[in-house]
This record gives structure tokens, sequence and C-alpha cells, in this order.
């Protein structure tokens, strides 16, 4: 069902569309839970990834230089899709790989750590892995602002709400 808000200008005696509102309207309450459910899993799926994104960041930078890492205790600091994908890929279907194990027993990952995180295997795979993409997108706008910032001098300015720059990702609520 469309909504649309109609306003006109006191000037002007046409109207015009200025808004589009559509809501959704399930045949059965399953479909309504399930949608429900996909929801959820889209925002841990995207508060998960960039917990660990951020645990990424942290360790490479409280360790010093990037060559100073032992390489197999490297963390990958790539936030691409195919990357974040794989992350997801891990979760959804092997919650005991190593990389999964040492998030939970980070301080990041602490929210996350008594999560039995089996129930994503049971629904669809694609429309909660996009969440990955939308991360991965986010984080390219903020690096895209970043260096823009940085080529005229600038810097991007501190949001009140976190302390974090403008334009990085935010946690879903």
């Amino acid at each position: 069902m469309k909504l649309a808000t109609r306003t006109a200008t006191p000037k002007s005696k046409t109207t015009e569309v200025r808004i589009e509102r559509y809501r959704i309207r399930f045949d059965r309450r399953a479909q309504a839970a399930l949608c429900a459910q996909i929801a959820g899993a889209c925002r841990l799926v995207w508060n998960f990834l960039l917990a660990d994104c951020e645990r990424r960041y942290r360790l490479a930078r409280a360790y010093g230089k990037w060559t100073d890492f032992p390489p197999e205790n490297r963390p990958d600091l790539s936030t691409s899709f195919f990357t974040l994908g794989k992350r997801f890929t891990d979760l959804r279907s092997r919650p005991d790989a190593a990389w999964v194990r040492a998030f939970l027993g980070s301080p990041w990952g602490r929210r996350y750590r008594d999560m039995d995180l089996s129930w994503l295997r049971a629904l669809p795979f694609g429309s909660v892995r996009y969440t990955a993409k939308y991360l991965a997108d986010a984080y390219t706008r903020f690096f895209e602002a970043w260096a823009a910032a940085k080529a005229e001098g600038k810097s991007l300015g501190v949001r009140k709400s976190d302390g974090k720059p403008k334009g990085f990702p935010k946690y879903k609520a």
C-alpha cells in the first residue's frame, strides 16, 4: 500500500509528492516473524562484524608497526566485501573458527560470548550476507571521505555520540 504525503505551496496550485512511504502487509504471521528474524540477524551480523573490525584495528595500532607483527598473529585489517563475506560465512557455519574464538575472548566480543549463533543457519544466506556488503560500502564511503578531507588539509570532525570520526559506520540498535 503506497502512502504519499502531498503538499502544495501557497503560490502554486500544483501538488507535489515530496515523500513516499510504504507499508508492508504480510499474509501470515509466520511471514512477519521471519522478516523480523532476518532483520534481527542483519543487525547482529552488522554489529558483530563492525566490532571485529574495530578489534583488529585496535590490535594493529597497539602493536606498533605492521612489520613488527609476527606473521601468524597479524590481524587482517581488510574491510572489503570479500573479506567480510568470508567472516560471515565462518560465523554462520563454523562458529568455532579461530578468529571467532579470538574475537569472543576479547573485550569487544564480550556481549556476544554467551550467544548461541546456530540460529543463523536457519535463515536465508543471501539476505543476511548482504549486511557484510553494506558494512563494506560504509567503510568505503568513510575512507573516501577521510582521504578527501586529508587532501584538503581538514579533519572529518568527531561525532558527539561516540567520539568517532563523522562518517564512520555506527552500531545498529
